[in-house]
């Protein structure tokens, strides 16, 4: 986590912001870093990601209590308290703004050895509409970004190997996502006006994975047309 974490402080700090981490998890440095956050930025914040994450996966009979909770906490209750605290702000301060949680397409899915990780974000995609009806009244857009298989430096090994290539196989578009190329151009539509008209959405950028209603076992498989 430490490596990824500052592997994201240095793309930020060159671009002006200012990054600060803090424990999800734990109320106090969570409030902290919201009220740091907030005060960081003339007028305050009207854009708010929510992109904290584990998984924890491994077979059900195997798991912990303490390995679920950790993954609910993290991936659910931080993004809660996050977002309950700036939307707070943004009443306050009279101000519209845009919350967006990032999910993934295990929510809408059953993900091998990870029922944390679908519980949580399948939770997160509710999460996200039921806030939606709260808050559009008060002019706060909540959508949710449900990426499929991107490839990221904690994944990269994985898909690039052998079983990789027979998982991008079983995808409609037969590839993996690529964080710049597939995510951005919907995260900047939920962040900016050109989503204006959305909230309680949940996005879903995965090839196809959530839609399709058959799996490739054969690489050479073809989907009849």
């Amino acid at each position: 986590m430490w490596p990824t974490l500052n592997k994201s402080l240095r793309r930020l700090r060159p671009r002006g912001a200012p990054p600060k981490w803090f424990h999800s998890t734990k109320d106090d440095s969570t409030l902290s870093a919201v009220e740091t956050a907030w005060n960081a930025f003339e007028g305050g914040v009207d854009i708010v990601v929510n992109n904290s994450g584990i998984g924890n996966l491994g077979p059900c009979l195997d798991l912990t209590t303490e390995a679920f909770d950790e993954v609910m906490n993290i991936n659910l209750r931080g993004a809660f308290v996050v977002s309950r605290e700036f939307a707070k702000r943004m009443v306050a301060a009279g101000k519209r703004g845009s919350i967006i949680n990032v999910s993934s397409a295990a929510g809408d899915g059953a993900l091998m050895w990870g029922v944390p990780y679908c519980a949580s974000k399948a939770a997160m995609n509710h999460m996200t509409r039921t806030m939606a009806r709260e808050l559009g009244p008060k002019g706060i857009r909540v959508n949710a970004l449900a990426p499929g298989y991107i490839i990221t430096d904690i994944n990269a090994t994985l898909l690039n190997s052998p079983m990789g290539e027979h998982m991008a196989s079983t995808i409609p578009l037969r590839k993996f996502g690529d964080i710049e190329k597939d995510l951005h151009g919907a995260l900047l539509l939920l962040a900016s006006d050109a989503g204006a008209y959305m909230t309680g959405s949940v996005v879903v950028v995965d090839g196809g994975v959530v839609s399709g209603t058959v799996t490739s076992i054969d690489p050479d498989w073809k989907d009849p047309i």
